[in-house]
């Protein structure tokens, strides 16, 4: 292979790393794109490894940011497609990388990936047309989940897998917000009633599995605050959420 595409190829790989280490992961998308183009004509195998590292890591910075998007802004929006968007264009980069590689594996756990960024597409697309739309418990929980196995997936696209870019602060104050609120979707009058306990339960679920190896003597105060929830007991589901919240670094105001 001759030095001027290997050259090429390192420009677009450095261009996609550095758009999507800025946050411009539309740009990053489209550089990865020009570069997964580029590496079908080489047989070099360390390229093509590049690239696909660099395709994933655009995948990863995406989900991570709507999943930050998700769980602060308590519920689903049409902001989030432009990100939604990019998770479905890298996914199906990843497929066209393992097909041009005729790596079976590969294609197949890239399509695992695109079937959960069509279902991440789907339930945002109600949201890009209209102002404002609650979104439930379930769906919350369903969208959030998605995510998650998104990013369990993309660890073993590359050889080695790649991080999800949060410093521990960050990862506790994300799940902080998601568990106040959670809270305040609690009703202290008429609580049985008007609080949205499907809510706050699906908050509660993801922020304790977004610290969990991180705070492992949480566990239980997660399973206790999960427990009040379900049992529609808003004294002490309200107060535990709170504990959780400040124990993270919350206000809990």
């Amino acid at each position: 292979m001759s030095n001027s595409i290997k050259d090429s190829l390192s420009t677009m790989i450095s261009s996609t790393s550095s758009a999507a280490s800025s946050g411009d992961l539309g740009n990053a998308c489209n550089w990865a794109e020009q570069a997964v183009q580029a590496a079908s004509k080489t047989s070099d195998s360390e390229l093509r490894a590049k690239v696909t590292e660099a395709v994933t890591g655009v995948l990863i910075k995406a989900t991570v940011e709507t999943r930050r998007a998700v769980m602060r802004g308590n519920g689903l929006f049409g902001k989030l497609d432009t990100n939604v968007q990019v998770i479905a264009r890298s996914s199906a980069l990843l497929v066209q990388l393992a097909r041009d590689a005729n790596d079976a594996d590969a294609i197949a756990k890239a399509l695992v990936i695109g079937g959960f960024a069509r279902e991440l597409t789907a339930a945002v697309a109600p949201h890009t047309t209209t102002v404002y739309q609650h979104t439930d418990g379930p769906t919350l929980d369903a969208f959030l989940t998605g995510l998650s196995e998104i990013l369990k997936a993309s660890a073993t696209v590359t050889e080695k897998p790649l991080s999800d870019g949060l410093t521990q602060d960050q990862r506790n104050k994300i799940a902080a917000t998601a568990l106040s609120n959670g809270r305040h979707a609690l009703s202290a009058i008429f609580s049985k009633k008007f609080s949205d306990w499907d809510r706050a339960s699906v908050l509660n679920k993801h922020a304790g599995l977004l610290v969990a190896e991180s705070h492992p003597h949480l566990k239980a105060d997660f399973a206790a605050a999960e427990a009040a929830l379900a049992a529609t007991d808003y004294k002490p589901a309200e107060a535990k959420l709170k504990a959780l919240e400040i124990a993270l670094g919350g206000s809990g105001e």
